[in-house]
């Protein structure tokens, strides 16, 4: 369970120290946390759809220092890419079918052709990632008590399913009876849950729809093993609203809570485990 994560700003940090004010990229799933750190630092974050654009457009914004300075940015111009064939995208000229989907040393790569480059060794956990409770297998009580608290204070939850939910039909859908609140899925997740449920809504899609029919966005999300990625809108807020609602998210990779936003609560657990336990009192 976590309040706020504590992690995810201190990504940003050594860009904000270092006067960078402004990142071109291409986003990969695994930059989620750094995506966020240089967000929540009012960092812009500039898509380029293409790295080879990235490294160009960073490589001409540090050339018109004059306007760079002015800004406030140093001089530099900072990009980031993913890996595999997308790092060699970033580098004009290497054939990047070369590296595609294999697992090269992309630091002596980089070397030979840049004016720095390091590779840091020794990381910094800063708050073990947000620290989840630690208990034995299963939810941790008090989660589930948090989650509960949650539930009562809100006037709006549903709850959205993911691909995960697909080992635990018969605890889920007894859940979500007992609960009685209205299920969405992902466009990932569709063929398990029964359409047939009475609580059953359809595609997570459909969120998006409230605002154009002048109806209020949730003001609880409940995600069951969906993970916050492009398929449920990103940071967008179209399908999780950006504001005015807590995420109370459970998965069994704790490391998957929390990527896309900060979350009220954090379950690392997989549904069974969480619906047997749904009776916890609060």
């Amino acid at each position: 369970m976590l309040d706020k994560t504590t992690e995810v700003p201190h990504q940003g940090c050594y860009s904000h120290h270092s006067c960078v004010r402004v990142l071109f990229g291409l986003h990969g799933g695994h930059l989620d946390a750094f995506l966020m750190g240089h967000a929540n630092m009012s960092m812009r974050l500039v898509d380029t759809r293409h790295e080879t654009v990235a490294v160009q457009a960073a490589e001409r914004r540090a050339k018109a220092s004059v306007l760079v300075q002015e800004e406030g940015g140093g001089g530099l111009g900072v990009c980031f890419v993913t890996v595999n064939s997308r790092f060699c995208n970033g580098i004009p000229g290497l054939a990047t079918a070369f590296a595609d989907h294999s697992f090269h040393d992309q630091f002596v790569l980089a070397k030979p052709i840049t004016n720095f480059a390091h590779r840091i060794k020794n990381l910094i956990s800063w708050g073990n990632v947000a620290a989840l409770f630690a208990s034995r297998l299963g939810p941790d009580p008090r989660a589930i008590k948090g989650l509960l608290r949650l539930l009562q204070e809100s006037k709006r939850p549903v709850i959205v399913l993911g691909t995960g939910a697909k080992d635990a039909v018969p605890q889920t859908s007894t859940l979500v009876q007992t609960l009685h609140l209205p299920t969405f899925h992902s466009t990932k997740y569709s063929t398990t849950f029964p359409h047939t449920h009475s609580m059953s809504c359809g595609s997570a899609t459909l969120l998006a729809l409230l605002p154009t029919l002048s109806h209020q966005q949730p003001d609880l999300i409940l995600l069951l093993s969906a993970r916050t990625a492009f398929i449920l809108g990103g940071r967008s807020g179209a399908k999780i609203p950006n504001t005015g609602c807590n995420i109370a998210q459970v998965d069994t990779a704790g490391g998957e809570i929390g990527r896309s936003f900060d979350v009220s609560l954090a379950v690392s657990a997989s549904n069974a485990l969480v619906a047997a336990n749904s009776n916890t009192d609060p």
